[in-house]
């Protein structure tokens, strides 16, 4: 008969090595299907108000602003004009930081 603390099953080095060596590849697996993930970011209206609540009011004080790497949002894409101009949507540094046109 088993103690209760046994089962019928013995853990063994190899299965155990097996299971750290299957959780190691899902991991890493998982990692890498995240990395390929498109990065997605916020509409332009909500990402522009974002931005505007900055008080930036050029592209200089943004990248200024970028380097510093405080309270950046992974929402809102660093290069701005790149992203929401191949979206058809980018309408200048000036109504992304302040919202006039």
């Amino acid at each position: 008969m088993l103690a209760a603390d046994e089962s019928d099953e013995a853990v063994t080095p190899s299965t155990t090595t097996d299971w750290r060596v299957e959780r190691a590849r899902l991991t890493r697996q998982h990692s890498q299907a995240v990395l390929r993930r498109p990065r997605r970011f916020l509409p332009y209206s909500a990402a522009s108000e974002w931005a505007q609540q900055l008080g930036l009011s050029t592209r200089e004080e943004w990248d200024d602003w970028l380097e510093l790497g405080e309270g950046w949002s992974s929402y809102v894409p660093r290069d701005p004009e790149s992203h929401y101009t191949k979206l058809g949507q980018w309408l200048g540094w000036r109504a992304w930081l302040t919202g006039e046109a």
